[in-house]
């Protein structure tokens, strides 16, 4: 070593020490001798000195970044034989040192991405990497994470390398060194295996984070004059009126509240559902927000099952639902009218008084950790019976900030929130999210109302929205550009994003929808897919159509086959399965189903699906909407695709299910809304169609109905259809 890496050596890790808080994990995994390859995502300009600073031995850098911006990092650069990818070391001689390294017994790091992350995700690996594995098939590769840097001025978050404030205090970086893998398993199981190391950086630093009321009420003090939230019926407030009437709410909730520790909370997505649901978590409660959408006997049954004794609601709302939770009712207009001057005055100090003092002396918030229950939310009950779902502050705070990261939201977005708080989306999505990060949120509490939505989205311009493949249609239809010119990114998850929707959507407004995928249980969103980067330089591939994203951070995901469980090679189909941060507590009440999802940190998503060789997730069915008949699994939704596609509709009018049958156990059932097309006609095009026989339902068993159930999330009740056919078939 000369004496120039020796004092750079040093600078660098005197530098990393002081100016961040650094936790290696999993260094003892790292072979001691002989050739390794060191494998590191890149989220920043600064990645080679948490690798320098952490690792045991001594390494050579494939391909790294030279700075440009500060003397010091160009000579930095120069010690690790790096250099900017612009002024990158000629390939083949990269290659060359490298074997020669490596044929030393050395350490070789090398960033499979090539270029830092403008996404916030795991990019798609290059070839160098893919060329270097086969070079060297029996060399073991150590998957490596670095996490906690990309809010730094080093990062892309923002649009933007520096040009940011620095932070004036210890960031908290984790590098977690993953268990070594031998090269010859090739580049999709490192990338999987680099993704669990991202979990496990999530997992490593939980402590790092704050509940996400705690984190409230910092982001309230930070940002008192921003503008905090609003619906179509209350006007727009900041921050620091927000959280004053939280506190007010609190004083006169302890007043009508007794001992129990689950409450319900009956309302839309509003102001008042918000300011409910944050001021209910202030007082150390749990709210559990019901689905307004469901019939009387599921909604008792959810009440029921949670033992909850008092419900949060308005009756304005209930008027308007024709629902009523059969236990005590507390309603919003008549805690006004009980409002006192001490009241008053507790909200004043709460607004007036710093984060410290609210935290720790007027809420007594201090001791409570992320790994108190957040809330219960019930599993929409699509396919079946509602279960209740437990998610802890662990689960929506990593959640929130796997979704910050990877939509690079920051304080100046204003999020456009139309999905229900009983749905996991709309809970941690449109109601913590904004509130972590400090950026607005408007409601409305009815997504299907286009004109509502229209009018409230030209008057706040909000620029990220999240929403359904249902609803986009509405908004096709309804809306006009000039509604939503503001926003630059569109989410629609809890169903497929359907293609001729999509589409339609970008020729009316001029972008195409990102589509996402999560699962209540997983609190919710597990993939996004997000805008492309595109500059003078660099291109960054982020969308994909007709796949669901890349995880995100924090993340990892497995294709596993539905009998044996073992992991799939690249490109098959199979059972998704997931793990990180954001897995769910369990099931209240119910260990047996917990233990069933949930197996060593592993959640089964029940949903089939592959992933592409740059790590693009695409899910092809549901393992719940299979049929068993004569031995073989027949797909409802691909046989959905061929009605829809000879009806020549993009509207959901037809469903498929399975019902028992005596002779072949179970047969398959079309239950449709009104169609342009005759049945007789429907059946003997999809039997011309190609399809195997064992898929072609009788061309008895379609069955016509008014209109099909829907789900307040969006979906189609799919147990509504089923049980339709059931009593059709039956009679």
């Amino acid at each position: 070593m000369s004496m120039l890496d020796g004092v750079l050596g040093f600078v660098c890790l005197l530098w990393t020490r002081l100016a961040y808080y650094l936790r290696p994990r999993g260094v003892d995994r790292i072979p001691a001798r002989g050739p390794v390859i060191v494998a590191v995502n890149s989220t920043s300009l600064i990645d080679r000195l948490f690798i320098y600073a952490t690792l045991p031995r001594r390494a050579w850098f494939y391909g790294g970044t030279k700075s440009r911006f500060f003397p010091i990092l160009s000579e930095i650069g120069r010690a690790f034989h790096s250099d900017e990818p612009e002024e990158a070391v000629p390939r083949a001689e990269a290659d060359r040192l490298t074997r020669e390294a490596l044929a030393r017994g050395e350490v070789v790091c090398i960033f499979p991405e090539e270029r830092m992350t403008r996404l916030g995700h795991l990019l798609p690996f290059g070839s160098a990497f893919a060329d270097l594995l086969a070079e060297h098939p029996d060399v073991p590769v150590v998957p490596t994470y670095i996490f906690g840097n990309w809010l730094s001025m080093f990062s892309f978050y923002r649009f933007r390398y520096l040009g940011k404030w620095p932070r004036f205090r210890r960031s908290k970086v984790t590098v977690v060194f993953g268990t070594p893998i031998l090269a010859v398993k090739g580049s999709p199981a490192i990338r999987s295996a680099m993704q669990e190391a991202s979990a496990e950086a999530f997992e490593a630093s939980r402590y790092d984070r704050l509940p996400v009321h705690r984190q409230m009420i910092y982001t309230s003090k930070k940002f008192p004059r921003r503008f905090a939230t609003a619906d179509t019926n209350t006007p727009g407030m900041n921050y620091g009126t927000m959280f004053m009437r939280t506190a007010v709410l609190t004083r006169l909730l302890r007043r009508r509240l007794d001992q129990s520790r689950y409450v319900g909370v009956f309302l839309p997505s509003s102001v008042g559902g918000q300011l409910a649901n944050i001021a209910l978590t202030l007082m150390g409660r749990i709210p559990v927000n019901l689905n307004y959408t469901i019939g009387q006997d599921v909604l008792d049954k959810c009440i029921q099952q949670a033992g909850i004794k008092q419900v949060l609601t308005s009756k304005q709302f209930l008027d308007k639902v024709g629902l009523e939770p059969q236990v005590e009712i507390i309603l919003l207009e008549g805690l006004r009218k009980e409002l006192k001057t001490a009241d008053k005055l507790f909200g004043l100090i709460a607004r007036l008084m710093p984060g410290w003092f609210v935290d720790y002396v007027l809420f007594g918030l201090g001791k409570m950790t992320v790994d108190e229950t957040a809330t219960i939310v019930f599993s929409s009950g699509s396919t079946g019976d509602p279960k209740g779902v437990i998610l802890t502050h662990h689960n929506v705070m990593s959640n929130a900030i796997q979704m910050l990261q990877h939509t690079n939201t920051f304080e100046y977005d204003i999020v456009m929130g139309v999905l229900p708080f009983f749905h996991s989306f709309g809970y941690t999505v449109t109601l913590w999210v904004p509130t972590v990060v400090g950026c607005g949120v408007i409601y409305h509490f009815n997504p299907l109302e286009a004109e509502a939505v229209s009018k409230i989205a030209k008057q706040y311009q909000p620029t990220i929205f999240f929403a359904t493949s249902t609803f986009l249609r509405n908004y096709n239809r309804k809306c006009d550009k000039e509604d939503f010119q503001a926003i630059r990114m569109m989410v629609c998850g809890a169903e497929k994003l359907q293609p001729a929707t999509a589409s339609e959507f970008e020729e009316k407004f001029g972008f195409y929808p990102s589509e996402g995928y999560g699962c209540t249980e997983l609190s919710p969103v597990v993939t996004v897919n997000r805008p492309d980067h595109t500059s003078a330089h660099v291109r960054q591939i982020g969308n994909r159509r007709g796949y669901i994203g890349h995880p995100l951070p924090g993340i990892a995901v497995s294709i596993r086959d539905i009998e044996t469980k073992q992991p799939l090679p690249l490109g098959g189909e199979g059972l998704l399965w997931a793990k990180g941060p954001n897995v769910m507590q369990g099931y209240l009440d119910k260990p047996d189903l917990t233990a069933e999802a949930i197996q060593d940190g592993w959640y089964n998503t029940g949903d089939i699906a592959c992933v592409d060789e740059d790590g693009f997730i695409r899910i092809t069915d549901r393992l719940a909407r299979f049929s068993k008949i004569g031995g073989e699994m027949v797909p409802h939704s691909k046989i959905e695709e061929k009605l829809h596609h000879i009806l020549r509709t993009n509207e959901p009018t037809v469903v498929v299910v399975g019902v028992p049958d005596k002779r072949k156990g179970e047969r398959l059932v079309v239950v449709h809304a009104p169609m342009a097309m005759a049945t007789d006609r429907l059946w003997s095009e999809l039997k011309e169609s190609g399809v195997p026989t064992i898929w072609l339902p009788s061309k008895t068993d379609f069955f016509g109905i008014e209109k099909l159930p829907m789900l307040g999330t969006g979906k189609i009740d799919l147990k509504g259809v089923k049980k339709i056919a059931v009593e059709r078939v039956n009679a």
